[in-house]
C-alpha cells in the first residue's frame, strides 16, 4: 500500500515520519495479489513452522512495495521516511518463511534502519540501522487497526507517556475519527467534547452531549474498553462527555458505519474511550490550568444552602432526607402518623430555603498520572494512575417563554395567553475523577488486565426566574410570579473491569471482558417554589400547593453487569492463481442493567388565617413563613401542615407509584467475516442476533413484581464492499440496527428538565425502532501532495422512530400544561446526508500551515400523528371539540435532532516545533428541539450559532503551555417556538490556561 509523503517534514531533526495509506480494517491481513504467491494453497501460518515466520515471495523491486506486503503479512502498519519510498530492495530473497529481522535485514539498505513500537513499523534513515536495533523488536501477530490521518502537522516516533498495548478486539470497519493519547495534547483541546467537534458531522449539544450524524443520544453507543457507558441521569439517555476526563484516556475512536460486530444500538455510530492501560516505560505527567469565564468567575451569584463539604463535592448529610420521612413513604402516607411526629417532619423538612446573593471563585483543575512497566523475566508487569479534579462555576442569564396552560396556541381560556421569563441561573461544578489500571503482558500473546474507574460530580444550582403573563396580543396581564429553584445533585459512576487477550494459534486470538459498572444519582432537599402576584398593585405572596411549592428528594441507583467472548481467526485459501486471505470473528455479549429509584415530593397547605395574612405570606425567605411555630401536625389546627404529593402518572395501568424498580436484559450473537478478494478488492458480510427485554415495577407503598413492558428479537445483517485502486479508498455498504427505548422513555415517572423547565414522562407504550442503515464513502489520498479528500453519502430509514413531544398531560396531572412533553413513536422517518471532508497542510521558508475543512448537509422528514381540533358548529354557538388523529407526510417536518447541516473550519499555524496556533470556527444548521403532535401548538427549533475558538500552544520539554480561548464571538444559544423565543441566552466567553509537564 502507498504512503503519504509529507517531503516538508523532513528537514527537521529527529525521526520524520510519513503516515501510510490506513489499513481497512482494524483486524484484517490485506489479501495478496496474483502477482505475489506463486502457491495458492500457501498459508501465512501453514507454511511455516515457527509461529513467528511468514511466507512471503516478492514480485516487485521496490523497497515500498516489499516493505508494505511484508508489514501486512506480520500484522503491521507502516510508517517510512521520504528517502525510503524510491529505493530498491537491497537483495531479491528468495520465497521462504523468516522471521521480521531476517526479512528486513535481507531487504533494507545498509543506511535504513526501522523500528517496531507497538504495531507500527517504522522505516528511516534517521534510525540506526536494523542490525543494531535487531534487540529492540517487538512483533505484534494479531492484526492491526487503520490509523486515521491525525490532526496535528508532526507525528514523531518518540514512545510517548502512556502508550498503551491493544488489549480490546477493535471493531470491523474504518475509523471515521481517531486521536491517540498525544494528539489529544497537541490539538489544544480542554474536554473530550471539544476533541469531538474535530469529527465531521458531529455536533455538541449544551457542551456535553455527541449528536452524530444529526441523530440524538439514542440512536448512538458510547463504550470505554469496549464496555457499555450508562446514563448517569434518570431522565436522560444520553452519557454527558465532558464528564470524561482527557487525562485518563489513551485515545478515542469514532466509528459511524457499524457491522454485526457492533452494538445493534449504533444506528448513528459508536464511540469507544480506551483508557491507560500497560505504559511501555515509566512516566510522570503534571497538567494544572486556570479558567475564566466572562461574567461567571469573581461574580455575583446565587446560592442556597451550602454544607461544610459542598467545597470537594460531598454533601455532608445535611440534606439528607430524614429516616422517619422515608419510612413513611415505603409504608403508608403522613396521615398515618401521629401529630407530634408530623410536626416534627414538617420542622425538619422545611431546612434552609433561602435564596441568597454570593461570590463565585475561580476555576480550574488538576490532573496527575503516573505509571510503571517492568519486565520479569518473559512477561511485562506494569500499571497506571491517575487522578483529575476540576472546579468551574458558571452564571446564565436567560430569556424564555412558555405558552399557557389555556388550550393551546390558537386560544386560551387562561387569564394569560403566554409567559415571558427573565431567569438568572448559577452553577458551581465539582469534578472528580480517579483511574487505575494493571497490566500483565506474556511473551506478547497473553494479556491480563484490570481496571478500576471512578467518577463524581456534584452540581449545586441556584436560578430565580422572574415570569410576566402576556395576552396573545403580547399585553401585560395582572399575572407574575417568582420561581426559586435550589438543589444540589451529585451523580457516580463506579467501573470495574477484568479482560483478557490470549493468542492461541498465530492466527487466532480470543479477547474476553467481565465489567461491572455502579451509578448512583442523588438530589436531596430539592426546591421548588413561586411568589405570585395576581395584581399590578399587589406584592407578591408565596403560594403554596402541589403545583407552586414542592421539596422533593430524588434518587436513583444502577447495578450494570457485563460479559462478552470474541474469538477472531486470521484463514486464507487459494483459488486458482490468487491467494486470498480473511478474518473470520465470532462473538457473544450479555449485559444486565437493574435500576431502582424513588421520586418523592412534598408541599405545605396552611389554614385560612395564615395565607390570607398578606404580611406573613410576603416574607421573601420561605423560612420566615414556615417558621417552627406556626407548623403543626393537625389539619384541624391553625398552622401550616406537611402533605404528600402524590402523582399518579398513569392511572390506567399498575405503573404508577413514587418508587420504582426497572431491569433490562441484553443478549447478542455475531458471526462476521471479513475476506479480501484481491489487491484491491475487500467484503465484509455479518449477521447478529441480538434479544432485549425490559421489566419494571412502580409503587407507592408496597413493592410489587416487574412487569414486562418490551421483549423483542431482531436479526441484523450487515455487508460492505470496498474498492482500493491507488490512492484512493471507495466503500459500498448496508447495515441494520434497532433502537431499543431506554429506561427513561419507557418510565413513566416523572422529571423536570432543568435547562428547559419541561416536565418529561415516559410512555410505557413506546416501541423499538428499525433502522435500515445505507453508506456509500471515498476517500482520496495521493503520494506527491499533502492532501486528502473525502466524502460519504448516507441513508438512514427509521420504521417507528422515537422522538419527544409536547403533551398536554391533563390525565396524569389533573392540569393542562403544554411545557411537558413524552415521547412517542412517528410512523416512519428518514434520514439523508452529505459529509464531506478535505484536510490540506503545506510548508513555506520553515513554517507550516494546515487546514481542515469539514461540512455535512442533512435532510430529513418524518410521517407523523397530528392531534387537531375542529368547530362542528358554524353557527358561532357553544360547540362540541371533535379531536382527530390522522397521519401524513410533511417533507418539511425533519427528525427530532437534526440541524441542516455541520459545519468546522480548523486553521493550523506552527512557525517553529515549538509554537502552534490553531483556529477553529463551526456552524450548525436550524434543529428540531421539541416536536409537537397538536396542529395549534408549535414545535420548538433551535436556531443556527456561530461558534469561533482560539488557543495558542508552546512546547519546551518537558513542559507545554495551552491558552485557549473559547467562544469568542459568543453568540446567543436561541430556541424559537412559533412566534416566540422559547429560551434565549449566551454563555460568556472563556479564556483557559494550562501547564501541562511530563517526565
Amino acid at each position: 500500500m502507498p504512503s503519504i509523503q509529507w517531503p516538508a517534514l523532513a528537514q527537521y531533526p529527529g525521526i520524520c515520519l510519513i503516515i501510510g495509506l490506513a489499513l481497512q480494517s482494524q483486524s484484517q491481513v490485506h489479501a495478496l495479489s496474483s502477482q505475489t504467491a506463486t502457491n495458492p494453497a500457501a498459508s501465512p501460518t501453514a507454511e511455516c513452522s515457527n509461529s513467528d515466520q511468514r511466507y512471503l515471495q516478492l514480485a516487485s523491486p521496490g523497497l515500498q512495495e516489499a516493505t508494505e506486503l511484508l508489514a501486512n503479512r506480520f500484522g503491521l502498519q507502516l510508517v517510512s521516511s521520504a528517502d525510503v519510498v524510491a529505493l530498491p530492495v537491497a537483495n531479491n530473497p528468495t520465497p521462504a518463511c523468516r522471521t521480521l529481522p531476517q526479512w528486513l535485514s535481507l531487504l533494507l539498505p545498509d543506511h535504513i534502519g526501522y523500528r517496531v513500537i507497538e504495531d507500527t513499523l517504522v522505516l528511516s534513515a534517521h534510525l540506526a540501522p536494523a542490525a543494531q536495533t535487531t534487540a529492540a523488536i517487538t512483533i505484534k501477530a494479531t492484526p492491526t487497526a487503520s490509523i486515521d490521518l491525525p490532526d496535528e502537522i508532526f507525528v514523531t516516533a518518540e514512545l510517548q507517556a502512556g502508550a498503551s498495548r491493544r488489549s480490546a478486539p477493535e471493531l470491523t470497519g474504518n475509523h471515521d475519527f481517531k486521536l491517540d493519547r498525544e494528539q489529544l495534547r497537541q490539538t489544544g483541546v480542554r474536554n473530550l467534547p471539544a476533541a469531538l467537534e474535530l469529527a465531521s458531522g458531529v455536533k455538541i449539544e449544551n457542551n456535553r452531549y455527541a449528536i452524530i450524524r444529526g441523530m440524538t443520544g439514542r440512536y448512538q453507543t458510547i463504550q470505554i474498553n469496549r464496555g457499555e457507558l450508562p446514563s448517569l441521569d434518570p431522565a436522560g439517555q444520553n452519557f454527558p462527555l465532558d464528564f470524561i476526563p482527557l487525562g485518563i484516556l489513551n485515545s478515542i475512536d469514532l466509528q459511524k458505519s457499524v457491522y454485526a460486530d457492533a452494538p445493534g444500538q449504533a444506528s448513528a455510530g459508536i464511540l469507544n474511550l480506551d483508557t491507560m492501560q500497560l505504559p511501555e516505560h515509566d512516566y510522570a505527567q503534571l497538567a494544572a490550568n486556570y479558567l475564566y469565564r466572562q461574567g461567571s468567575n469573581s461574580s455575583s451569584t446565587l446560592q442556597g444552602y451550602s454544607s461544610s463539604s459542598d467545597w470537594y463535592g460531598f454533601d455532608d448529610g445535611s440534606r439528607r432526607i430524614p429516616d422517619l420521612l422515608l419510612h413513611t413513604a415505603r409504608q403508608g402516607s403522613l396521615d398515618d402518623l401521629s401529630n407530634t411526629q408530623r410536626q416534627q417532619l414538617g420542622e425538619a423538612v422545611v431546612g434552609d430555603m433561602g435564596l441568597y446573593q454570593a461570590h463565585s471563585q475561580s476555576s480550574g483543575g488538576l490532573d496527575i498520572s503516573t505509571g510503571l512497566s517492568r519486565q520479569i523475566s518473559n512477561a511485562t508487569l506494569g500499571g497506571t494512575l491517575s487522578f483529575n479534579l476540576r472546579d468551574h462555576w458558571q452564571n446564565t442569564w436567560i430569556q424564555s417563554t412558555s405558552y399557557s396552560t389555556g388550550t393551546g396556541y390558537s386560544g386560551s381560556s387562561a387569564d394569560f395567553h403566554h409567559e415571558d421569563s427573565t431567569h438568572q441561573r448559577s452553577e458551581h461544578i465539582v469534578d472528580l475523577s480517579a483511574m487505575a489500571a494493571l497490566g500483565l503482558d506474556i511473551n506478547d500473546a497473553h494479556y491480563l488486565g484490570f481496571n478500576v474507574l471512578w467518577l463524581h460530580q456534584s452540581t449545586h444550582r441556584a436560578e430565580l426566574i422572574e415570569t410576566q403573563g402576556k395576552s396573545e396580543h403580547d399585553i401585560p396581564s395582572n399575572t407574575a410570579y417568582r420561581r426559586a429553584l435550589i438543589n444540589w445533585t451529585e451523580r457516580s459512576l463506579l467501573q470495574r473491569q477484568l479482560y483478557g487477550r490470549h493468542q492461541l494459534t498465530s492466527a487466532t486470538d480470543l479477547y474476553w471482558q467481565i465489567a461491572s459498572t455502579q451509578t448512583n444519582y442523588d438530589r436531596p432537599h430539592d426546591l421548588d417554589y413561586r411568589y405570585s402576584s395576581t395584581s399590578e398593585n399587589s406584592d407578591y405572596q408565596l403560594q403554596l400547593s402541589p403545583s407552586t411549592t414542592n421539596i422533593g428528594w430524588r434518587s436513583m441507583q444502577q447495578q450494570s453487569h457485563s460479559i462478552s467472548l470474541h474469538l477472531n481467526r486470521i484463514y486464507s485459501f487459494g483459488i486458482n492463481s490468487h491467494l486470498l486471505t480473511g478474518e473470520l470473528k465470532w462473538g457473544w455479549e450479555s449485559s444486565q442493567k437493574q435500576r431502582h429509584g424513588y421520586n418523592l415530593l412534598y408541599t405545605y397547605s396552611g389554614s385560612d388565617d395564615l395565607t390570607s395574612n398578606s404580611q406573613l405570606m410576603e416574607q421573601p425567605n420561605p423560612n420566615d413563613i414556615l417558621t417552627p411555630e406556626l407548623i403543626t401536625g393537625d389539619a384541624s389546627s391553625s398552622g401550616f401542615i406537611l402533605q404528600d404529593t402524590l402523582l399518579d402518572t398513569d392511572s390506567s395501568t399498575s405503573l404508577s407509584g413514587r418508587f420504582y424498580s426497572a431491569t433490562q436484559i441484553n443478549r447478542a450473537t455475531y458471526l462476521l467475516n471479513d475476506l479480501d478478494l484481491s489487491e484491491h478488492w475487500q467484503l465484509i458480510s455479518g449477521i447478529r442476533r441480538e434479544y432485549n427485554q425490559m421489566t419494571a415495577a412502580l409503587w407507592n407503598t408496597e413493592a410489587h413484581a416487574e412487569e414486562p413492558l418490551q421483549t423483542a428479537s431482531r436479526w441484523l445483517p450487515s455487508i460492505a464492499l470496498e474498492y482500493r485502486p491507488s490512492f484512493h479508498q471507495l466503500r459500498a455498504n448496508y447495515s441494520q440496527t434497532v433502537v431499543w427505548p431506554r429506561f427513561n422513555e419507557l418510565l413513566p415517572v416523572i422529571y423536570e428538565d432543568l435547562d428547559t423547565r419541561t416536565k418529561t414522562i415516559g410512555n410505557p407504550d413506546l416501541n423499538n425502532s428499525d433502522v435500515h442503515n445505507w453508506d456509500l464513502s471515498w476517500q482520496w489520498k495521493p503520494l506527491d501532495i499533502p492532501l486528502r479528500l473525502g466524502s460519504s453519502l448516507y441513508l438512514k430509514r427509521i420504521h417507528h422512530p422515537i422522538e419527544g413531544t409536547f403533551t398536554d398531560d391533563t390525565e396524569a396531572t389533573d392540569q393542562a400544561s403544554y411545557s411537558n412533553y413524552s415521547y412517542q413513536n412517528s410512523p416512519f422517518g428518514q434520514v439523508q446526508g452529505l459529509e464531506l471532508e478535505a484536510d490540506y497542510q503545506w510548508q513555506w521558508s520553515g513554517q507550516h500551515f494546515k487546514i481542515q475543512g469539514r461540512y455535512a448537509n442533512i435532510r430529513s422528514h418524518v410521517q407523523q400523528r397530528v392531534t387537531g381540533q375542529q368547530n362542528t358548529d358554524e353557527t358561532g354557538s357553544d360547540s362540541d371539540v371533535i379531536t382527530e388523529t390522522t397521519t401524513k407526510t410533511s417533507d418539511s417536518r425533519p427528525l427530532q435532532g437534526q440541524p441542516a447541516y455541520i459545519s468546522a473550519l480548523r486553521l493550523q499555524y506552527q512557525p517553529s516545533n515549538t509554537h502552534t496556533f490553531s483556529l477553529v470556527y463551526k456552524r450548525s444548521g436550524t434543529q428540531l428541539y421539541i416536536t409537537s403532535d397538536r396542529n395549534d401548538l408549535p414545535a420548538v427549533y433551535q436556531q443556527p450559532r456561530n461558534h469561533l475558538d482560539l488557543s495558542w500552544t508552546y512546547q519546551l520539554k518537558p513542559a507545554r503551555l495551552t491558552l485557549n480561548i473559547n467562544n469568542l464571538i459568543n453568540t446567543a444559544h436561541h430556541y424559537q417556538q412559533g412566534d416566540y423565543h422559547y429560551l434565549s441566552y449566551r454563555t460568556g466567553r472563556e479564556y483557559w490556561l494550562s501547564l501541562d509537564v511530563g517526565f
